[in-house]
Protein backbone atom coordinates (compact mmCIF):
# COMPACT_ATOMS: atom_id res chain seq x y z
CA UNK A 1 0.00 0.00 0.00
CA UNK A 2 1.33 3.45 -0.96
CA UNK A 3 2.05 5.70 2.05
CA UNK A 4 1.41 9.33 1.09
CA UNK A 5 1.98 11.19 4.37
CA UNK A 6 5.48 11.33 5.84
CA UNK A 7 5.97 10.79 9.57
CA UNK A 8 7.08 14.42 9.93
CA UNK A 9 3.91 15.76 8.29
CA UNK A 10 1.70 13.43 10.34
CA UNK A 11 3.26 14.66 13.57
CA UNK A 12 2.55 18.28 12.60
CA UNK A 13 -1.02 17.54 11.53
CA UNK A 14 -1.78 15.59 14.70
CA UNK A 15 -1.09 18.76 16.72
CA UNK A 16 -3.36 21.00 14.61
CA UNK A 17 -6.75 22.18 15.86
CA UNK A 18 -8.67 21.71 12.60
CA UNK A 19 -7.64 20.33 9.21
CA UNK A 20 -9.30 21.91 6.18
CA UNK A 21 -8.76 20.03 2.94
CA UNK A 22 -9.08 22.03 -0.28
CA UNK A 23 -11.44 19.70 -2.14
CA UNK A 24 -12.12 20.38 -5.82
CA UNK A 25 -13.29 16.85 -6.50
CA UNK A 26 -10.41 16.21 -8.89
CA UNK A 27 -7.92 13.36 -8.65
CA UNK A 28 -5.36 15.10 -6.42
CA UNK A 29 -7.74 16.47 -3.80
CA UNK A 30 -9.80 13.27 -3.75
CA UNK A 31 -6.69 11.23 -3.01
CA UNK A 32 -5.63 13.79 -0.38
CA UNK A 33 -8.98 13.69 1.41
CA UNK A 34 -9.19 9.88 1.34
CA UNK A 35 -5.60 9.44 2.55
CA UNK A 36 -6.14 11.91 5.41
CA UNK A 37 -9.28 10.09 6.51
CA UNK A 38 -7.29 6.85 6.66
CA UNK A 39 -5.09 8.31 9.42
CA UNK A 40 -6.90 7.59 12.73
CA UNK A 41 -5.34 10.50 14.60
CA UNK A 42 -6.55 12.98 11.97
CA UNK A 43 -10.08 11.91 11.09
CA UNK A 44 -12.00 13.82 13.78
CA UNK A 45 -10.29 17.11 12.79
CA UNK A 46 -11.01 16.98 9.06
CA UNK A 47 -13.26 19.37 7.13
CA UNK A 48 -13.51 19.53 3.35
CA UNK A 49 -13.78 22.97 1.76
CA UNK A 50 -14.95 23.32 -1.85
CA UNK A 51 -14.71 26.59 -3.78
CA UNK A 52 -17.02 27.04 -6.76
CA UNK A 53 -15.30 29.46 -9.17
CA UNK A 54 -18.40 29.64 -11.41
CA UNK A 55 -16.23 29.41 -14.53
CA UNK A 56 -17.47 26.13 -15.98
CA UNK A 57 -20.99 25.07 -16.94
CA UNK A 58 -20.50 22.00 -14.78
CA UNK A 59 -19.33 23.94 -11.71
CA UNK A 60 -22.55 23.34 -9.76
CA UNK A 61 -22.50 19.63 -10.65
CA UNK A 62 -18.90 19.42 -9.39
CA UNK A 63 -19.94 21.15 -6.18
CA UNK A 64 -22.73 18.62 -5.66
CA UNK A 65 -20.30 15.76 -6.39
CA UNK A 66 -18.04 17.00 -3.59
CA UNK A 67 -20.97 17.32 -1.20
CA UNK A 68 -22.06 13.78 -2.04
CA UNK A 69 -18.57 12.35 -1.53
CA UNK A 70 -18.33 14.08 1.86
CA UNK A 71 -21.70 12.70 2.91
CA UNK A 72 -20.60 9.21 1.90
CA UNK A 73 -17.35 9.54 3.82
CA UNK A 74 -19.01 11.33 6.79
CA UNK A 75 -16.89 14.46 6.43
CA UNK A 76 -18.22 17.99 7.14
CA UNK A 77 -18.19 19.93 3.84
CA UNK A 78 -17.98 23.70 3.46
CA UNK A 79 -18.99 25.13 0.06
CA UNK A 80 -18.21 28.68 -1.02
CA UNK A 81 -18.74 30.75 -4.16
CA UNK A 82 -15.75 32.75 -5.42
CA UNK A 83 -16.31 36.17 -6.97
CA UNK A 84 -13.48 37.78 -8.95
CA UNK A 85 -12.54 39.66 -12.13
CA UNK A 86 -12.86 37.34 -15.14
CA UNK A 87 -11.88 39.86 -17.82
CA UNK A 88 -8.15 39.08 -17.64
CA UNK A 89 -5.60 37.00 -15.68
CA UNK A 90 -8.36 34.55 -14.85
CA UNK A 91 -6.02 31.95 -13.34
CA UNK A 92 -4.37 34.46 -11.00
CA UNK A 93 -7.62 36.11 -9.94
CA UNK A 94 -9.27 32.74 -9.32
CA UNK A 95 -6.38 31.67 -7.13
CA UNK A 96 -6.47 34.94 -5.15
CA UNK A 97 -10.21 34.58 -4.56
CA UNK A 98 -9.84 30.94 -3.56
CA UNK A 99 -7.10 31.62 -1.05
CA UNK A 100 -8.99 34.58 0.39
CA UNK A 101 -11.79 32.13 1.22
CA UNK A 102 -9.31 29.68 2.73
CA UNK A 103 -7.63 32.41 4.77
CA UNK A 104 -10.93 33.59 6.22
CA UNK A 105 -11.74 30.04 7.32
CA UNK A 106 -8.49 29.35 9.17
CA UNK A 107 -8.32 29.96 12.90
CA UNK A 108 -5.35 29.77 15.24
CA UNK A 109 -3.45 26.49 14.87
CA UNK A 110 -5.64 25.41 11.92
CA UNK A 111 -4.11 23.87 8.80
CA UNK A 112 -5.19 23.93 5.17
CA UNK A 113 -4.10 20.89 3.16
CA UNK A 114 -3.78 21.13 -0.62
CA UNK A 115 -3.19 18.36 -3.14
CA UNK A 116 -0.27 19.90 -5.04
CA UNK A 117 2.18 17.25 -6.19
CA UNK A 118 5.64 17.03 -7.72
CA UNK A 119 4.45 17.83 -11.27
CA UNK A 120 2.67 20.96 -10.00
CA UNK A 121 5.95 22.03 -8.41
CA UNK A 122 7.80 21.65 -11.71
CA UNK A 123 5.16 23.66 -13.55
CA UNK A 124 5.27 26.42 -10.93
CA UNK A 125 9.05 26.72 -11.22
CA UNK A 126 8.82 27.00 -15.03
CA UNK A 127 6.10 29.65 -14.77
CA UNK A 128 8.26 31.71 -12.43
CA UNK A 129 11.34 31.20 -14.60
CA UNK A 130 9.58 32.53 -17.69
CA UNK A 131 8.38 35.54 -15.69
CA UNK A 132 11.96 36.42 -14.78
CA UNK A 133 11.45 35.69 -11.09
CA UNK A 134 14.25 35.77 -8.55
CA UNK A 135 15.14 33.19 -5.92
CA UNK A 136 11.86 33.63 -4.04
CA UNK A 137 9.81 32.88 -7.15
CA UNK A 138 12.01 29.97 -8.25
CA UNK A 139 11.57 28.43 -4.81
CA UNK A 140 8.05 27.68 -6.10
CA UNK A 141 5.73 26.14 -3.51
CA UNK A 142 7.02 25.38 0.00
CA UNK A 143 5.75 22.29 1.80
CA UNK A 144 4.63 24.48 4.71
CA UNK A 145 3.81 28.18 4.83
CA UNK A 146 1.71 30.60 6.88
CA UNK A 147 -1.76 31.68 5.80
CA UNK A 148 -3.76 34.07 7.97
CA UNK A 149 -3.91 32.67 11.48
CA UNK A 150 -3.03 29.16 10.31
CA UNK A 151 -0.79 27.34 7.88
CA UNK A 152 -0.88 25.70 4.46
CA UNK A 153 0.69 22.24 4.20
CA UNK A 154 1.22 20.34 0.94
CA UNK A 155 1.81 16.72 2.01
CA UNK A 156 1.85 15.32 -1.55
CA UNK A 157 4.46 17.71 -2.94
CA UNK A 158 7.12 15.00 -3.29
CA UNK A 159 4.83 12.47 -5.00
CA UNK A 160 4.51 12.15 -8.78
CA UNK A 161 1.07 12.34 -10.36
CA UNK A 162 1.40 8.72 -11.47
CA UNK A 163 1.71 7.71 -7.82
CA UNK A 164 -1.56 9.48 -6.99
CA UNK A 165 -3.30 7.88 -9.97
CA UNK A 166 -2.20 4.43 -8.83
CA UNK A 167 -3.35 5.16 -5.28
CA UNK A 168 -6.77 6.21 -6.58
CA UNK A 169 -7.10 3.05 -8.67
CA UNK A 170 -5.97 0.81 -5.81
CA UNK A 171 -8.67 2.31 -3.57
CA UNK A 172 -11.34 2.48 -6.29
CA UNK A 173 -11.81 6.23 -5.90
CA UNK A 174 -13.95 8.30 -8.25
CA UNK A 175 -13.17 11.86 -9.24
CA UNK A 176 -14.21 14.54 -11.67
CA UNK A 177 -12.21 15.71 -14.68
CA UNK A 178 -12.14 19.41 -15.48
CA UNK A 179 -12.14 19.62 -19.28
CA UNK A 180 -10.57 23.08 -19.11
CA UNK A 181 -7.36 21.36 -17.97
CA UNK A 182 -6.98 20.25 -21.59
CA UNK A 183 -7.13 23.80 -22.93
CA UNK A 184 -3.63 24.97 -23.88
CA UNK A 185 -4.83 28.57 -23.94
CA UNK A 186 -4.06 28.66 -20.22
CA UNK A 187 -0.33 28.93 -19.59
CA UNK A 188 -0.07 26.23 -16.94
CA UNK A 189 -1.94 23.80 -19.19
CA UNK A 190 0.39 24.63 -22.07
CA UNK A 191 3.37 23.80 -19.90
CA UNK A 192 1.82 20.50 -18.83
CA UNK A 193 0.46 19.42 -22.20
CA UNK A 194 2.97 20.83 -24.69
CA UNK A 195 6.29 21.94 -23.24
CA UNK A 196 7.05 19.39 -20.51
CA UNK A 197 6.39 16.36 -22.79
CA UNK A 198 8.94 17.78 -25.24
CA UNK A 199 11.46 18.25 -22.44
CA UNK A 200 10.86 14.68 -21.29
CA UNK A 201 12.01 13.40 -24.67
CA UNK A 202 15.51 14.68 -23.87
CA UNK A 203 15.31 14.52 -20.05
CA UNK A 204 12.86 11.77 -18.98
CA UNK A 205 12.96 12.81 -15.31
CA UNK A 206 12.86 16.55 -15.90
CA UNK A 207 10.00 17.14 -13.44
CA UNK A 208 11.97 15.55 -10.61
CA UNK A 209 14.96 17.66 -11.59
CA UNK A 210 12.91 20.87 -11.63
CA UNK A 211 11.42 20.04 -8.23
CA UNK A 212 14.95 19.51 -6.92
CA UNK A 213 15.93 22.94 -8.26
CA UNK A 214 12.96 24.46 -6.42
CA UNK A 215 14.21 22.83 -3.21
CA UNK A 216 17.68 24.33 -3.71
CA UNK A 217 16.08 27.76 -4.26
CA UNK A 218 14.04 27.35 -1.08
CA UNK A 219 17.25 26.82 0.87
CA UNK A 220 18.83 29.85 -0.80
CA UNK A 221 15.74 31.93 -0.01
CA UNK A 222 15.92 30.86 3.62
CA UNK A 223 19.51 32.10 3.77
CA UNK A 224 18.48 35.42 2.21
CA UNK A 225 15.70 35.81 4.78
CA UNK A 226 18.08 35.06 7.65
CA UNK A 227 20.52 37.66 6.31
CA UNK A 228 17.66 40.15 5.86
CA UNK A 229 16.62 39.61 9.49
CA UNK A 230 20.16 40.31 10.67
CA UNK A 231 20.42 43.45 8.56
CA UNK A 232 16.95 44.58 9.64
CA UNK A 233 18.00 44.39 13.31
CA UNK A 234 20.94 46.64 12.47
CA UNK A 235 19.07 49.31 10.46
CA UNK A 236 15.56 49.31 11.99
CA UNK A 237 14.19 51.39 14.84
CA UNK A 238 10.55 50.82 15.80
CA UNK A 239 9.69 49.60 12.28
CA UNK A 240 11.45 52.55 10.67
CA UNK A 241 14.65 52.17 8.66
CA UNK A 242 17.68 54.36 9.22
CA UNK A 243 18.68 55.77 5.84
CA UNK A 244 22.27 56.31 6.96
CA UNK A 245 22.62 52.71 8.19
CA UNK A 246 20.97 51.37 5.03
CA UNK A 247 23.64 53.09 2.99
CA UNK A 248 26.38 51.13 4.77
CA UNK A 249 25.03 47.91 3.22
CA UNK A 250 25.92 46.61 -0.18
CA UNK A 251 23.38 47.37 -2.90
CA UNK A 252 22.22 43.73 -2.98
CA UNK A 253 21.75 43.58 0.80
CA UNK A 254 19.90 46.89 0.76
CA UNK A 255 17.38 45.45 -1.72
CA UNK A 256 17.12 42.29 0.35
CA UNK A 257 16.28 44.17 3.56
CA UNK A 258 13.78 46.38 1.72
CA UNK A 259 11.87 43.26 0.63
CA UNK A 260 11.94 42.02 4.23
CA UNK A 261 10.68 45.40 5.56
CA UNK A 262 7.81 45.57 3.08
CA UNK A 263 6.84 41.99 3.92
CA UNK A 264 6.66 42.88 7.64
CA UNK A 265 4.08 45.49 6.66
CA UNK A 266 2.06 42.86 4.73
CA UNK A 267 3.08 44.40 1.40
CA UNK A 268 4.12 42.36 -1.61
CA UNK A 269 7.70 42.70 -2.84
CA UNK A 270 7.87 45.14 -5.77
CA UNK A 271 8.83 43.93 -9.22
CA UNK A 272 12.46 44.06 -10.30
CA UNK A 273 12.25 47.46 -11.97
CA UNK A 274 10.48 49.17 -9.07
CA UNK A 275 12.73 47.60 -6.44
CA UNK A 276 15.79 48.74 -8.40
CA UNK A 277 14.39 52.27 -8.58
CA UNK A 278 13.60 52.32 -4.83
CA UNK A 279 17.00 50.94 -3.86
CA UNK A 280 18.83 53.42 -6.10
CA UNK A 281 16.98 56.35 -4.50
CA UNK A 282 17.71 55.19 -0.96
CA UNK A 283 21.28 54.14 -1.72
CA UNK A 284 22.25 57.59 -3.00
CA UNK A 285 19.99 59.90 -0.95
CA UNK A 286 21.74 62.72 0.91
CA UNK A 287 18.85 64.59 2.58
CA UNK A 288 15.24 64.15 3.65
CA UNK A 289 14.13 65.68 0.34
CA UNK A 290 13.18 62.29 -1.09
CA UNK A 291 10.17 61.73 -3.30
CA UNK A 292 7.27 59.82 -1.82
CA UNK A 293 7.17 56.30 -3.22
CA UNK A 294 3.74 54.74 -3.62
CA UNK A 295 3.56 50.97 -3.27
CA UNK A 296 0.22 49.17 -3.20
CA UNK A 297 -1.86 50.63 -0.34
CA UNK A 298 1.03 52.49 1.27
CA UNK A 299 3.48 55.34 0.80
CA UNK A 300 7.17 55.26 1.73
CA UNK A 301 8.27 58.59 3.20
CA UNK A 302 11.49 59.94 4.66
CA UNK A 303 11.87 62.16 7.73
CA UNK A 304 15.08 62.98 9.58
CA UNK A 305 16.99 60.28 7.71
CA UNK A 306 14.47 57.54 8.53
CA UNK A 307 12.10 55.73 6.19
CA UNK A 308 8.47 55.22 7.14
CA UNK A 309 5.62 53.22 5.61
CA UNK A 310 2.35 55.11 5.87
CA UNK A 311 -1.13 54.07 4.67
CA UNK A 312 -2.15 55.94 1.52
CA UNK A 313 -5.80 56.38 2.42
CA UNK A 314 -6.37 57.94 5.83
CA UNK A 315 -9.59 59.44 7.12
CA UNK A 316 -9.30 62.85 8.70
CA UNK A 317 -9.91 62.58 12.46
CA UNK A 318 -12.88 64.49 13.87
CA UNK A 319 -13.24 66.36 17.14
CA UNK A 320 -15.44 64.67 19.71
CA UNK A 321 -16.73 65.31 23.21
CA UNK A 322 -15.54 63.00 25.97
CA UNK A 323 -18.98 62.85 27.55
CA UNK A 324 -18.46 59.79 29.75
CA UNK A 325 -15.01 60.67 31.07
CA UNK A 326 -13.24 58.69 32.58
CA UNK A 327 -14.85 55.85 30.58
CA UNK A 328 -12.82 54.78 27.50
CA UNK A 329 -13.23 56.95 24.41
CA UNK A 330 -13.05 55.37 20.94
CA UNK A 331 -11.40 57.80 18.52
CA UNK A 332 -12.44 58.39 14.94
CA UNK A 333 -10.31 57.66 11.86
CA UNK A 334 -9.05 54.33 13.19
CA UNK A 335 -6.87 56.03 15.80
CA UNK A 336 -7.65 53.57 18.60
CA UNK A 337 -8.99 54.54 22.00
CA UNK A 338 -8.18 56.61 25.08
CA UNK A 339 -8.38 55.15 28.57
CA UNK A 340 -7.86 56.52 32.07
CA UNK A 341 -5.93 54.66 34.78
CA UNK A 342 -8.22 52.72 37.08
CA UNK A 343 -6.90 54.32 40.29
CA UNK A 344 -7.47 57.88 39.07
CA UNK A 345 -9.16 60.24 41.53
CA UNK A 346 -11.28 62.23 39.09
CA UNK A 347 -12.96 65.34 40.57
CA UNK A 348 -16.70 64.95 41.04
CA UNK A 349 -17.40 68.08 39.03
CA UNK A 350 -15.06 67.37 36.16
CA UNK A 351 -15.38 69.96 33.39
CA UNK A 352 -16.61 69.23 29.88
CA UNK A 353 -13.76 67.66 27.94
CA UNK A 354 -13.18 67.48 24.20
CA UNK A 355 -10.69 65.79 21.92
CA UNK A 356 -9.52 67.93 19.06
CA UNK A 357 -6.75 67.70 16.48
CA UNK A 358 -4.10 70.14 15.40
CA UNK A 359 -5.14 73.00 13.13
CA UNK A 360 -2.09 75.23 13.63
CA UNK A 361 -1.16 77.92 16.13
CA UNK A 362 -1.83 75.83 19.27
CA UNK A 363 0.03 76.65 22.48
CA UNK A 364 0.26 74.76 25.76
CA UNK A 365 1.16 76.10 29.22
CA UNK A 366 4.01 73.90 30.46
CA UNK A 367 6.60 74.51 33.18
CA UNK A 368 5.32 78.07 33.64
CA UNK A 369 5.75 78.89 29.93
CA UNK A 370 3.39 79.01 26.99
CA UNK A 371 4.98 76.73 24.41
CA UNK A 372 4.29 76.54 20.69
CA UNK A 373 2.93 73.07 19.91
CA UNK A 374 4.50 73.08 16.45
CA UNK A 375 7.99 73.55 17.93
CA UNK A 376 7.31 70.85 20.53
CA UNK A 377 6.32 68.37 17.84
CA UNK A 378 9.47 69.17 15.91
CA UNK A 379 11.58 68.67 19.06
CA UNK A 380 9.86 65.32 19.65
CA UNK A 381 10.72 64.35 16.06
CA UNK A 382 7.13 63.56 15.19
CA UNK A 383 6.86 63.11 11.41
CA UNK A 384 4.82 65.91 9.77
CA UNK A 385 2.10 63.55 8.48
CA UNK A 386 1.47 62.27 12.04
CA UNK A 387 1.13 65.63 13.77
CA UNK A 388 -2.50 66.24 12.82
CA UNK A 389 -3.44 62.78 14.14
CA UNK A 390 -2.33 63.25 17.76
CA UNK A 391 -5.30 63.66 20.15
CA UNK A 392 -5.36 66.98 21.97
CA UNK A 393 -7.37 67.18 25.22
CA UNK A 394 -9.24 70.44 25.75
CA UNK A 395 -11.33 71.84 28.56
CA UNK A 396 -13.38 74.55 26.88
CA UNK A 397 -10.67 76.23 24.79
CA UNK A 398 -7.79 75.42 27.11
CA UNK A 399 -5.29 72.81 25.87
CA UNK A 400 -4.72 70.43 28.78
CA UNK A 401 -2.72 67.64 27.19
CA UNK A 402 -1.02 66.43 24.05
CA UNK A 403 -1.97 62.79 24.58
CA UNK A 404 1.07 60.57 24.79
CA UNK A 405 3.51 63.47 24.97
CA UNK A 406 2.79 66.31 27.41
CA UNK A 407 0.43 67.56 30.14
CA UNK A 408 -0.11 71.24 30.82
CA UNK A 409 0.55 72.77 34.23
CA UNK A 410 -3.22 73.18 34.69
CA UNK A 411 -3.99 69.52 33.96
CA UNK A 412 -3.51 68.21 37.56
CA UNK A 413 -5.52 71.13 38.96
CA UNK A 414 -8.50 70.22 36.77
CA UNK A 415 -8.33 66.43 36.54
CA UNK A 416 -6.15 65.47 39.49
CA UNK A 417 -2.44 64.78 39.66
CA UNK A 418 -2.94 60.99 39.65
CA UNK A 419 -5.11 60.92 36.53
CA UNK A 420 -3.23 59.59 33.53
CA UNK A 421 -4.62 59.21 30.02
CA UNK A 422 -3.31 56.38 27.84
CA UNK A 423 -3.58 56.25 24.07
CA UNK A 424 -3.99 52.71 22.72
CA UNK A 425 -3.25 53.06 19.03
CA UNK A 426 -4.84 50.72 16.53
CA UNK A 427 -2.53 48.45 14.54
CA UNK A 428 -3.23 50.56 11.43
CA UNK A 429 -2.21 53.75 13.19
CA UNK A 430 1.45 52.84 13.56
CA UNK A 431 3.71 53.96 10.73
CA UNK A 432 7.11 52.41 10.40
Amino acid sequence: MIKLFSAEILEILSKAAKLYIAFSGGLDSTVLLYAALKEPQLRSKIYAIHVNHQLNKQACAWQQHCINICQTWAVPCISALAAFDTTHNIEAHARQARYAIFKAQLGANDVLLTGHHLHDQAETLLLQLFRGAGVRGLAAMPSIKSLGQGRVIRPLLHHAQETLEQYALDNRLTWITDTSNKDSYFTRNWLRLDLIPQLQVRWPHVEHTLAKTAMHCQEAQQLLEELAWQDYQAVALDKQLSLLKLQTLSYARLKNVLRYWLNKHDLSPPDTQKLHAMATIFFTAKTDGLPEIIHETSVIRCYQHHLYIVPRARCKPKSQAWVDFPAPLHLTADLGQLTVNSDALVPVNAPDLHIRFRQGGERIYHHSHHKCLKKCLQAWRVPPWERARIPLLYSCDQLLAVIGYMYSDDYPKILGKHTKIMWHKSSNQHSG
